[in-house]
């Protein structure tokens, strides 16, 4: 299993650790941990297709480390972060970890549903 861990951007104090898309979340002062476990990866080739959508309307180096999850409970995320506040179940998360950034694409509207800065720990 795979563990990914990063760190997005709450407005101008605050930070979220990610590791997958699954897991446990803890809350302390202005930061908000995240521990998710990648049990169910994406394939290879779900991956790709993703993320070539995504460049056609989002700028990035593909040779960077990228994640790639699909969201499977947003209510429990949106409870947690605004950043999940416009996502829906089957949209993917995409982490962009050269270019310190987390996405949200919708592939059945192939919408960039929103983006935000990430800090690596």
């Amino acid at each position: 299993m795979k563990n990914i861990s990063i760190g997005l951007a709450i407005g101008s104090i605050g930070t979220v650790v990610l590791s997958g898309l699954i897991g446990t979340i803890l809350v302390l002062s202005n930061v908000i941990l995240i521990s998710f476990n990648l049990d169910t990866r994406l394939t290879r080739e779900t991956e790709n297709k993703v993320l070539q959508e995504v460049s056609t309307i989002y700028l990035f180096d593909m040779d960077q480390q990228i994640s790639v999850t699909k969201i499977t409970d947003v209510e429990n995320l949106q409870n947690q972060q605004a950043f999940y506040e416009k996502a829906q179940n089957g949209d993917y998360l995409i982490i962009l970890s050269d270019d310190k950034k987390a996405l949200i694409y919708r592939d059945t509207s192939k919408k960039l549903i929103n983006a935000g800065p990430v800090v690596t720990e």
